[in-house]
């Protein structure tokens, strides 16, 4: 299967979830269940803002101030992702393809910008994931890009439903594996298995 034929599948498959939602809480309690055990306060954790049928993140900044040092979320500038760290969802607005993004004001302000050496955990977006760590994107290249520049010993984890889990999926040179992805059933890694 191709890449644009497994992104088409996916799509009917998410579009076939109507409790994505309740769902998503599931796999937010499952996040913070590993979090809570793998995170110092001193870390910094970065999320995507969901769009569409994701994983819901979008009220993120209440699920984890006690879990890290700073929350940032990705601002799309001349192509990139830029970690911008922000203090509630009330500081962002509609952005690039209309995903909530910083507001002026705050991306502009320089101590906003993190660096990203300071990022310990950043949360993946994707379509599709398999066990072994594999992600399939939207097919700009965004993320890819993004993570080949952070700190090896930066934690990228995906959030999916089960039905976006694959035991293989299509990569290249350009992927980036994440270290593992967290679903509503619990976390999914190069085990093959589904824990708790």
């Amino acid at each position: 299967m191709t890449k644009n034929e497994l992104r088409l599948l996916v799509k009917v498959h998410l579009g076939a979830l109507t409790d994505f939602p309740q769902r998503s809480i599931l796999v937010q309690r499952n996040l913070r269940q590993y979090l809570t055990a793998f995170l110092k306060p001193s870390a910094g954790l970065m999320t995507y803002i969901s769009f569409g049928s994701e994983v819901v993140t979008k009220n993120i900044e209440d699920f984890f101030p006690s879990l890290c040092r700073f929350l940032a979320v990705p601002m799309i500038q001349n192509g990139e992702i830029v970690p911008v760290r922000i203090e509630s969802g009330d500081e962002l607005e509609a952005g690039t393809f209309g995903i909530l993004e910083p507001k002026p004001p705050v991306y502009r302000d320089r101590s906003r910008q993190i660096a990203l050496d300071d990022i310990d955990v950043v949360l993946v977006p994707g379509l599709a994931f398999d066990r072994s760590g594999s992600r399939l994107g939207r097919g700009k290249g965004y993320y890819d890009r993004f993570l080949k520049k952070l700190k090896p010993s930066a934690l990228k984890i995906g959030l999916a439903f089960e039905c976006q889990i694959f035991d293989e999926i299509p990569a290249d040179g350009s992927d980036v594996p994440l270290d593992l992805v967290i679903t509503e059933r619990g976390r999914v890694d190069e085990s093959r298995a589904a824990l708790p």
